[in-house]
């Protein structure tokens, strides 16, 4: 089915509709499309990422399902859609441990520096294989400072596995 044919079969054609984002399958597991905002000034699109109630969540420490304690927002940067910078404002869950700790179960997709997805990350990496970090930042839309601590993170991360 063609992109176009399908947009056509949305009917209404608007950019705000969820189901833009949905049948894009990036999300995984539990985690769905709440919402989706578009703004023209600044040119952003926001999506809301979040849970059916009763959800239970894994935790690598614990075996077994856990309930959702509580949870916090995360607003994780994403790939452009088209000339939108994309934000993923994620509802994480907290769940409790059986030693009485609360602990955070972040989806797979986040990234490993705050505030990026893994996909976004995966792109700023491959991007700086080929050109300095200022241009790679003014690509992307982020300081170079942003860029850096990126890259650098994950040089750390391949020199400890490496060793």
């Amino acid at each position: 089915m063609t992109v176009a044919r399908r947009w056509a079969d949305w009917g209404d054609n608007s950019l705000d509709d969820k189901r833009i984002v949905r049948d894009g399958h990036w999300y995984q597991g539990s985690m769905v499309c709440a919402s989706c905002q578009f703004q023209r000034e600044p040119a952003t699109l926001t999506i809301d990422v979040d849970f059916p109630r009763g959800t239970r969540f894994s935790h690598p420490e614990v075996a077994g399902e856990h309930p959702v304690h509580d949870t916090q927002i995360k607003q994780l940067r994403h790939l452009n859609f088209f000339q939108h910078e994309c934000y993923l404002q994620v509802r994480v869950p907290r769940v409790p441990l059986p030693s009485g700790k609360v602990a955070l179960v972040e989806p797979d997709w986040v990234g490993k520096l705050s505030g990026f997805t893994l996909l976004f990350e995966a792109l700023v990496l491959m991007l700086a294989q080929q050109m300095p970090f200022a241009a790679v930042a003014h690509t992307v839309g982020e300081t170079w400072h942003r860029v850096h601590a990126l890259c650098a993170r994950y040089r750390q991360i391949s020199h400890h596995r490496s060793r």
